[in-house]
Protein backbone atom coordinates (compact mmCIF):
# COMPACT_ATOMS: atom_id res chain seq x y z
CA UNK A 1 0.00 0.00 0.00
CA UNK A 2 1.45 3.37 -0.86
CA UNK A 3 0.22 4.57 2.41
CA UNK A 4 1.32 3.38 5.68
CA UNK A 5 -2.18 4.12 6.77
CA UNK A 6 -5.37 5.79 5.43
CA UNK A 7 -4.96 9.16 7.64
CA UNK A 8 -7.56 11.25 5.21
CA UNK A 9 -11.12 10.57 3.90
CA UNK A 10 -13.08 12.50 1.74
CA UNK A 11 -16.35 12.12 1.05
CA UNK A 12 -19.00 13.23 -1.42
CA UNK A 13 -21.89 11.58 0.66
CA UNK A 14 -24.68 13.24 -2.53
CA UNK A 15 -24.49 14.24 -5.73
CA UNK A 16 -27.46 16.44 -4.78
CA UNK A 17 -27.25 19.98 -4.03
CA UNK A 18 -29.79 22.80 -3.37
CA UNK A 19 -27.37 25.71 -5.21
CA UNK A 20 -26.37 26.04 -8.48
CA UNK A 21 -22.92 27.86 -8.15
CA UNK A 22 -21.99 28.79 -11.90
CA UNK A 23 -18.21 27.24 -11.51
CA UNK A 24 -19.10 23.60 -10.22
CA UNK A 25 -18.26 20.52 -11.44
CA UNK A 26 -21.52 19.92 -12.04
CA UNK A 27 -22.03 22.20 -14.83
CA UNK A 28 -19.50 21.69 -16.98
CA UNK A 29 -19.67 24.20 -19.85
CA UNK A 30 -18.09 25.52 -23.37
CA UNK A 31 -17.08 29.09 -24.05
CA UNK A 32 -20.37 30.16 -24.29
CA UNK A 33 -21.78 28.82 -21.18
CA UNK A 34 -24.00 25.85 -22.40
CA UNK A 35 -24.18 23.31 -20.04
CA UNK A 36 -23.19 19.86 -21.47
CA UNK A 37 -24.92 16.95 -20.92
CA UNK A 38 -22.59 14.34 -19.09
CA UNK A 39 -24.89 11.89 -18.09
CA UNK A 40 -24.62 11.81 -14.00
CA UNK A 41 -27.46 11.00 -11.47
CA UNK A 42 -27.53 14.10 -9.17
CA UNK A 43 -29.52 12.26 -6.69
CA UNK A 44 -26.76 9.45 -6.28
CA UNK A 45 -26.17 9.14 -1.96
CA UNK A 46 -23.37 6.96 -0.31
CA UNK A 47 -24.81 4.10 0.84
CA UNK A 48 -24.48 3.31 5.12
CA UNK A 49 -23.10 -0.30 4.13
CA UNK A 50 -20.44 1.51 2.12
CA UNK A 51 -19.82 4.29 4.73
CA UNK A 52 -19.08 2.00 7.86
CA UNK A 53 -16.96 -0.40 5.64
CA UNK A 54 -15.00 2.76 4.42
CA UNK A 55 -14.43 3.88 8.21
CA UNK A 56 -14.07 0.11 9.48
CA UNK A 57 -11.75 -1.23 7.67
CA UNK A 58 -8.35 -2.07 9.49
CA UNK A 59 -6.37 0.17 6.63
CA UNK A 60 -7.88 3.60 8.50
CA UNK A 61 -5.82 5.22 10.81
CA UNK A 62 -7.23 5.47 14.39
CA UNK A 63 -7.04 9.06 14.13
CA UNK A 64 -8.24 9.63 10.78
CA UNK A 65 -9.90 13.12 9.68
CA UNK A 66 -13.16 12.24 7.97
CA UNK A 67 -13.90 15.54 5.67
CA UNK A 68 -17.86 15.59 4.41
CA UNK A 69 -17.20 18.16 1.54
CA UNK A 70 -19.13 19.36 -1.14
CA UNK A 71 -17.40 19.02 -4.92
CA UNK A 72 -20.92 18.74 -6.67
CA UNK A 73 -23.09 17.91 -3.72
CA UNK A 74 -23.82 19.34 -0.59
CA UNK A 75 -22.97 16.90 2.41
CA UNK A 76 -26.42 17.83 4.24
CA UNK A 77 -28.46 16.97 1.21
CA UNK A 78 -27.70 13.11 2.30
CA UNK A 79 -30.86 11.78 3.68
CA UNK A 80 -29.10 9.80 6.60
CA UNK A 81 -26.32 12.20 7.34
CA UNK A 82 -27.13 12.43 11.00
CA UNK A 83 -26.98 8.65 11.26
CA UNK A 84 -24.05 8.62 9.24
CA UNK A 85 -22.57 11.29 11.79
CA UNK A 86 -23.41 9.05 14.52
CA UNK A 87 -21.83 5.79 12.89
CA UNK A 88 -18.81 7.90 12.27
CA UNK A 89 -18.27 9.11 15.78
CA UNK A 90 -19.10 5.92 17.32
CA UNK A 91 -17.19 3.66 14.76
CA UNK A 92 -13.84 6.35 15.37
CA UNK A 93 -13.99 8.22 18.44
CA UNK A 94 -10.65 9.69 17.67
CA UNK A 95 -11.28 10.85 14.53
CA UNK A 96 -11.33 14.94 13.59
CA UNK A 97 -14.38 16.08 11.53
CA UNK A 98 -14.59 18.51 8.89
CA UNK A 99 -17.69 19.85 7.50
CA UNK A 100 -18.69 21.95 4.58
CA UNK A 101 -22.18 23.08 4.03
CA UNK A 102 -23.55 26.33 2.29
CA UNK A 103 -26.32 26.31 5.04
CA UNK A 104 -29.03 26.28 3.17
CA UNK A 105 -30.48 23.08 3.51
CA UNK A 106 -32.97 21.75 6.60
CA UNK A 107 -33.54 24.03 9.47
CA UNK A 108 -32.71 25.24 12.61
CA UNK A 109 -33.37 21.82 14.48
CA UNK A 110 -31.87 20.21 12.59
CA UNK A 111 -28.70 21.83 13.47
CA UNK A 112 -29.06 21.61 16.72
CA UNK A 113 -29.03 17.91 16.90
CA UNK A 114 -25.94 17.89 14.40
CA UNK A 115 -24.51 20.73 17.25
CA UNK A 116 -25.12 17.58 19.87
CA UNK A 117 -23.87 14.79 17.93
CA UNK A 118 -20.40 16.46 17.52
CA UNK A 119 -20.37 17.39 21.07
CA UNK A 120 -17.07 16.57 22.58
CA UNK A 121 -15.91 16.37 19.37
CA UNK A 122 -12.56 17.48 17.47
CA UNK A 123 -14.43 19.05 14.52
CA UNK A 124 -15.05 21.92 11.83
CA UNK A 125 -17.91 22.98 10.63
CA UNK A 126 -17.78 25.17 7.61
CA UNK A 127 -20.46 27.36 6.82
CA UNK A 128 -19.68 28.80 3.31
CA UNK A 129 -21.23 31.87 2.91
CA UNK A 130 -19.86 34.24 0.49
CA UNK A 131 -21.20 37.71 1.39
CA UNK A 132 -24.05 39.22 3.04
CA UNK A 133 -27.74 39.15 2.53
CA UNK A 134 -27.97 41.33 -0.67
CA UNK A 135 -24.68 39.00 -2.04
CA UNK A 136 -24.66 35.85 -1.19
CA UNK A 137 -27.21 34.86 -3.54
CA UNK A 138 -25.08 36.22 -6.49
CA UNK A 139 -22.93 33.38 -6.64
CA UNK A 140 -24.55 30.84 -4.38
CA UNK A 141 -27.99 30.64 -6.83
CA UNK A 142 -30.45 29.25 -5.26
CA UNK A 143 -29.00 29.86 -1.35
CA UNK A 144 -31.94 31.24 0.64
CA UNK A 145 -29.84 33.93 3.47
CA UNK A 146 -32.26 33.69 5.86
CA UNK A 147 -32.63 30.31 6.06
CA UNK A 148 -28.82 30.28 6.22
CA UNK A 149 -28.48 32.41 9.18
CA UNK A 150 -31.32 30.93 11.18
CA UNK A 151 -29.50 27.45 10.56
CA UNK A 152 -26.38 28.98 11.61
CA UNK A 153 -27.92 30.65 14.54
CA UNK A 154 -29.50 27.01 15.72
CA UNK A 155 -26.09 25.92 15.62
CA UNK A 156 -24.79 28.17 17.95
CA UNK A 157 -27.07 28.46 20.39
CA UNK A 158 -27.20 24.37 20.31
CA UNK A 159 -23.41 24.43 20.91
CA UNK A 160 -22.07 24.40 17.96
CA UNK A 161 -18.36 25.83 16.74
CA UNK A 162 -19.03 26.86 13.51
CA UNK A 163 -16.60 28.92 11.44
CA UNK A 164 -17.32 31.06 8.02
CA UNK A 165 -15.74 30.91 4.69
CA UNK A 166 -16.16 33.49 2.13
CA UNK A 167 -15.31 34.02 -1.30
CA UNK A 168 -14.54 37.03 -2.20
CA UNK A 169 -15.73 38.29 -5.61
CA UNK A 170 -15.63 41.37 -6.77
CA UNK A 171 -19.29 42.36 -6.10
CA UNK A 172 -18.63 40.99 -2.04
CA UNK A 173 -15.44 43.06 -1.21
CA UNK A 174 -16.49 46.10 0.29
CA UNK A 175 -18.20 43.40 2.75
CA UNK A 176 -15.42 41.79 4.15
CA UNK A 177 -14.76 43.40 7.18
CA UNK A 178 -18.50 43.99 7.67
CA UNK A 179 -19.08 40.04 7.37
CA UNK A 180 -16.33 39.31 10.11
CA UNK A 181 -17.59 41.38 12.27
CA UNK A 182 -20.72 40.01 11.88
CA UNK A 183 -19.43 36.45 12.00
CA UNK A 184 -17.91 37.38 15.30
CA UNK A 185 -21.12 38.63 17.09
CA UNK A 186 -22.84 35.53 16.13
CA UNK A 187 -20.19 33.51 17.55
CA UNK A 188 -18.22 31.71 15.11
CA UNK A 189 -14.91 30.51 15.73
CA UNK A 190 -13.15 31.81 13.06
CA UNK A 191 -13.56 33.65 9.57
CA UNK A 192 -11.77 32.55 6.84
CA UNK A 193 -11.27 34.60 3.54
CA UNK A 194 -10.27 32.80 0.01
CA UNK A 195 -9.68 34.94 -3.19
CA UNK A 196 -12.22 33.41 -6.05
CA UNK A 197 -9.85 31.28 -9.10
CA UNK A 198 -11.82 33.11 -11.54
CA UNK A 199 -10.93 36.26 -11.91
CA UNK A 200 -10.19 36.32 -15.67
CA UNK A 201 -13.31 35.10 -16.72
CA UNK A 202 -15.70 35.93 -14.09
CA UNK A 203 -17.55 38.41 -15.91
CA UNK A 204 -18.17 35.68 -18.69
CA UNK A 205 -18.41 33.12 -16.16
CA UNK A 206 -20.93 35.43 -14.68
CA UNK A 207 -23.15 36.53 -17.76
CA UNK A 208 -23.13 32.34 -19.15
CA UNK A 209 -24.48 31.28 -15.95
CA UNK A 210 -27.59 33.91 -15.93
CA UNK A 211 -28.18 33.80 -19.56
CA UNK A 212 -28.16 30.26 -20.28
CA UNK A 213 -29.01 28.71 -16.94
CA UNK A 214 -31.27 26.33 -18.77
CA UNK A 215 -29.82 25.61 -21.16
CA UNK A 216 -27.95 21.77 -21.69
CA UNK A 217 -26.59 19.79 -24.78
CA UNK A 218 -28.75 16.73 -24.91
CA UNK A 219 -27.22 15.06 -27.46
CA UNK A 220 -23.48 13.15 -26.91
CA UNK A 221 -21.82 14.01 -30.40
CA UNK A 222 -23.07 17.49 -30.18
CA UNK A 223 -21.41 17.87 -26.56
CA UNK A 224 -17.95 16.39 -27.71
CA UNK A 225 -17.39 18.59 -30.37
CA UNK A 226 -18.35 21.42 -28.28
CA UNK A 227 -16.00 20.63 -25.42
CA UNK A 228 -13.22 18.32 -26.69
CA UNK A 229 -11.12 20.90 -28.36
CA UNK A 230 -11.37 23.20 -25.46
CA UNK A 231 -10.34 21.02 -22.73
CA UNK A 232 -7.17 19.10 -25.32
CA UNK A 233 -6.00 23.22 -25.98
CA UNK A 234 -5.95 24.06 -22.20
CA UNK A 235 -4.06 20.56 -21.08
CA UNK A 236 -1.87 21.03 -23.39
CA UNK A 237 -0.86 24.44 -22.77
CA UNK A 238 -0.68 23.66 -18.77
CA UNK A 239 1.83 20.56 -20.15
CA UNK A 240 3.91 23.05 -21.52
CA UNK A 241 3.78 25.46 -18.74
CA UNK A 242 3.33 23.71 -15.42
CA UNK A 243 6.69 24.32 -13.25
CA UNK A 244 4.76 21.22 -10.43
CA UNK A 245 2.34 19.15 -9.48
CA UNK A 246 -0.14 20.23 -6.15
CA UNK A 247 -0.32 16.35 -5.25
CA UNK A 248 -1.78 16.67 -1.67
CA UNK A 249 -3.51 13.36 -1.92
CA UNK A 250 -0.44 11.80 -1.11
CA UNK A 251 1.28 14.19 0.71
CA UNK A 252 -1.38 14.11 3.10
CA UNK A 253 -1.83 10.24 3.04
CA UNK A 254 -5.37 10.74 1.60
CA UNK A 255 -8.60 9.00 -0.45
CA UNK A 256 -11.76 10.14 -2.26
CA UNK A 257 -14.97 8.37 -2.00
CA UNK A 258 -17.57 8.76 -4.56
CA UNK A 259 -21.66 9.03 -3.75
CA UNK A 260 -21.58 5.97 -5.93
CA UNK A 261 -19.01 4.43 -4.22
CA UNK A 262 -16.00 4.90 -6.02
CA UNK A 263 -12.44 5.19 -4.36
CA UNK A 264 -10.10 7.90 -6.04
CA UNK A 265 -7.04 9.56 -5.03
CA UNK A 266 -8.72 13.07 -4.98
CA UNK A 267 -11.53 15.12 -5.73
CA UNK A 268 -10.15 15.93 -8.69
CA UNK A 269 -10.33 12.33 -10.06
CA UNK A 270 -13.63 12.18 -9.05
CA UNK A 271 -15.10 15.94 -10.84
CA UNK A 272 -13.21 14.00 -13.93
CA UNK A 273 -15.96 11.95 -14.40
CA UNK A 274 -18.62 14.71 -14.55
CA UNK A 275 -17.65 16.32 -17.98
CA UNK A 276 -17.20 14.25 -21.28
CA UNK A 277 -12.99 14.91 -22.21
CA UNK A 278 -11.55 14.23 -18.40
CA UNK A 279 -14.18 11.44 -18.52
CA UNK A 280 -12.41 9.88 -21.34
CA UNK A 281 -9.21 10.80 -19.95
CA UNK A 282 -10.34 8.96 -16.74
CA UNK A 283 -11.38 6.18 -18.30
CA UNK A 284 -8.81 5.55 -21.41
CA UNK A 285 -5.44 6.52 -19.57
CA UNK A 286 -5.92 5.17 -15.87
CA UNK A 287 -8.53 2.42 -15.94
CA UNK A 288 -8.72 1.01 -18.86
CA UNK A 289 -5.17 -0.96 -18.34
CA UNK A 290 -6.07 -2.43 -15.25
CA UNK A 291 -8.54 -4.81 -13.90
CA UNK A 292 -12.45 -3.14 -14.03
CA UNK A 293 -14.20 -1.98 -11.58
CA UNK A 294 -10.96 -1.98 -9.51
CA UNK A 295 -12.12 0.72 -7.26
CA UNK A 296 -15.47 0.13 -6.27
CA UNK A 297 -16.64 -0.50 -2.76
CA UNK A 298 -19.68 -3.08 -4.15
CA UNK A 299 -16.65 -5.44 -5.24
CA UNK A 300 -13.53 -4.76 -2.80
CA UNK A 301 -12.70 -3.68 0.70
CA UNK A 302 -10.99 -0.48 0.88
CA UNK A 303 -8.21 -2.75 1.80
CA UNK A 304 -8.18 -4.50 -1.10
CA UNK A 305 -8.39 -1.14 -3.49
CA UNK A 306 -5.32 0.36 -1.28
CA UNK A 307 -3.37 -2.65 -2.48
CA UNK A 308 -4.16 -2.48 -5.87
CA UNK A 309 -1.07 -1.70 -8.27
CA UNK A 310 -2.74 1.21 -9.58
CA UNK A 311 -1.63 3.47 -6.74
CA UNK A 312 1.81 2.93 -7.04
CA UNK A 313 2.12 3.18 -10.34
CA UNK A 314 0.60 7.08 -10.02
CA UNK A 315 2.34 7.59 -7.59
CA UNK A 316 5.27 6.93 -9.21
CA UNK A 317 4.85 9.19 -12.30
CA UNK A 318 4.65 11.69 -9.46
CA UNK A 319 7.42 10.76 -8.06
CA UNK A 320 9.54 10.83 -11.59
CA UNK A 321 8.23 14.04 -12.85
CA UNK A 322 5.92 12.40 -15.33
CA UNK A 323 2.89 13.01 -13.52
CA UNK A 324 -0.36 11.75 -16.16
CA UNK A 325 -2.35 14.20 -18.14
CA UNK A 326 -5.21 14.13 -15.91
CA UNK A 327 -2.80 15.57 -12.63
CA UNK A 328 -1.82 18.26 -15.15
CA UNK A 329 -5.23 19.18 -16.10
CA UNK A 330 -6.57 19.55 -12.63
CA UNK A 331 -3.33 20.02 -10.29
CA UNK A 332 -0.65 21.24 -12.77
CA UNK A 333 0.63 24.84 -11.18
CA UNK A 334 1.97 27.70 -13.19
CA UNK A 335 3.38 30.68 -11.77
CA UNK A 336 1.74 34.13 -11.21
CA UNK A 337 -1.62 32.91 -12.95
CA UNK A 338 -4.89 31.23 -10.93
CA UNK A 339 -3.48 28.61 -10.96
CA UNK A 340 -1.05 29.14 -8.95
CA UNK A 341 -2.13 28.22 -5.10
CA UNK A 342 -4.39 29.91 -3.09
CA UNK A 343 -4.19 30.90 0.43
CA UNK A 344 -6.66 31.18 2.96
CA UNK A 345 -6.68 34.35 5.22
CA UNK A 346 -7.77 33.13 8.42
CA UNK A 347 -9.13 34.94 11.46
CA UNK A 348 -9.63 33.18 15.12
CA UNK A 349 -12.29 34.77 17.46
Amino acid sequence: MVYEKVKVIEFELSTTCNSFCPACARYTSDDNGIRLNHKVDFNEHLTIENFTNIISDPCVDEYVSLDFIGTVGDPLAHPQFLEILKIATEVRPNADFNIHTNGGLKNPSYYEKLAKVLDGKQYYFQFSIDGLEDTNHIYRIGVQWNRVIDNLHAFIQAGGIPSWQMVVFPWNKHQVEEARKFAEELGCKSFDIRQNIYSADLDVLMKNAKDNFYKTETDEKTANKRILPQWEQETKDLIDNYTHIDDECFSKEGIFIRPEGYVYPCCMFSAAAYDLYRQKLLEEAYFTPYEKGWNELSKHSLTDIMNNKWWTDLKQGLDNNRPCDLCINQCGVVENTARHDIETQRTNF
